[in-house]
């Protein structure tokens, strides 16, 4: 497509059209102090998701020690770039924690640019695999929003 950027829906730049890099910024210019202990930096970035972690192995200009760990962060198996796709219960079931996977969903801070939230929250309600604790992250509205929508009908003769 003529004037759409290659990079667009890298984790990276995901995270930047909705400014929510700041924290990877802030925690870069926390590295960056000389009196920040460095175990305090690098307890965060094993917290991380893995579009932050791209953030900044892409776009820091932080201390190399910094750089260094970051990019050595090892991410599950299960998730290759950070970025959230929505896959249905038959797929979830063939995951060791579905639950877990729901949860990525809810706590993916690129989850906006590509789904919108309303789009993530129905697929979570919609889910068997769905706990209470889930559905506490959701607005209400949304909740109620997602279940089925049509009553009962009454019977014409």
């Amino acid at each position: 497509m003529d004037g759409v950027d290659p990079d667009h829906d890298r984790p990276a730049r995901l995270l930047e059209r909705h400014a929510e890099h700041r924290r990877v910024q802030a925690l870069t210019a926390l590295a960056a102090n000389p009196h920040t202990p460095r175990t305090a930096v690098t307890d965060v970035l094993n917290r991380l998701h893995p579009a932050e972690l791209a953030w900044i192995t892409e776009n820091a200009d932080g201390p190399d020690w910094f750089l260094a760990v970051a990019a050595a962060v090892p991410v599950p198996q299960d998730e290759d770039d950070g970025v959230v796709r929505l896959v249905d219960d038959e797929e979830l079931g063939k995951h060791p924690d579905p639950a877990a996977v729901l949860q990525s969903w809810l706590d993916s801070p690129a989850a906006a640019e590509v789904l919108s939230r309303s789009e993530v929250y129905r697929a979570v309600v919609k889910s068997r695999y769905r706990t209470l604790e889930h559905l506490r992250q959701i607005p209400a509205d949304e909740v109620l929003d997602s279940l089925d929508p049509t009553p009962a009908q009454a019977h014409t003769p």
